[in-house]
């Protein structure tokens, strides 16, 4: 089933490049309030994270040697994943 970027509204966003995978394009989802993973280039959907209260207002990625974290903020929370191994996040 084709993507269609115009179905969802990108608020913030950031690419994570996690090694030995695909890399991953993370934004929060507008709807659902939540953080979704995405791979790239296909854009199939790789993970749907636990919704917020409040819509999202910005997303972070950085990396460290062979470890990467993942942050999400809104309003009343700051949410921060590990990347554990073949691109899944956990709390």
């Amino acid at each position: 089933m084709p993507v269609h970027l115009n179905d969802f509204q990108l608020r913030k966003s950031a690419i994570v490049d996690i090694p030995d995978c695909y890399p991953l394009f993370a934004y929060g989802e507008e709807l659902t309030r939540g953080l979704r993973l995405r791979e790239l280039p296909s854009l199939k959907v790789s993970q749907n994270l636990e919704p917020h209260q409040h819509s999202i207002l910005d997303v972070k990625y950085a990396r460290s040697q062979d470890k990467g974290l993942l942050g999400c903020l809104s309003e009343d929370k700051l949410q921060l994943l590990s990347a554990a191994t073949k691109g899944v996040f956990i709390l």
